[in-house]
């Protein structure tokens, strides 16, 4: 584990230095606030498929992403974030909205008579 932090160090640093800005040192649960939109995106993207049932499910992701930069720039007024760090935490939360519906959705269809997930 204590060799994967340095390793986090240089990867957060790459990832910023496009972005103009320095990466936090430290993390604060102010600059958590817009992973709370996760639920939000989730909804937005159904919305979405059922208000536009045509719209391919490759382009599900491209919804989440977009609706997670929208809420947390959004949000930005409220939290204090800058806009680089808004659309790179609208991005993670994307991201875990569609980890987390995925997870959902393959939990929901589990063989219940499979052995490996009796339990």
């Amino acid at each position: 584990m204590f060799r994967l932090v340095p390793v986090l160090a240089v990867l957060t640093s790459a990832l910023w230095a496009p972005l103009g800005s320095d990466p936090p040192t430290s993390i604060s649960i102010r600059d958590l606030v817009g992973l709370g939109g996760v639920p939000l995106i989730i909804a937005l993207v159904e919305l979405a498929k059922r208000a536009a049932p045509a719209i391919p499910s490759r382009w599900y992701p491209v919804l989440a992403l977009i609706a997670g930069i929208a809420v947390n720039l959004t949000l930005r007024s409220i939290s204090g974030l800058s806009v680089t760090d808004a659309i790179f935490l609208g991005i993670i939360a994307a991201l875990a909205a569609s980890g987390l519906y995925s997870q959902s959705r393959a939990a929901g269809t589990a063989d219940p008579t499979d052995p490996e997930h009796a339990g």
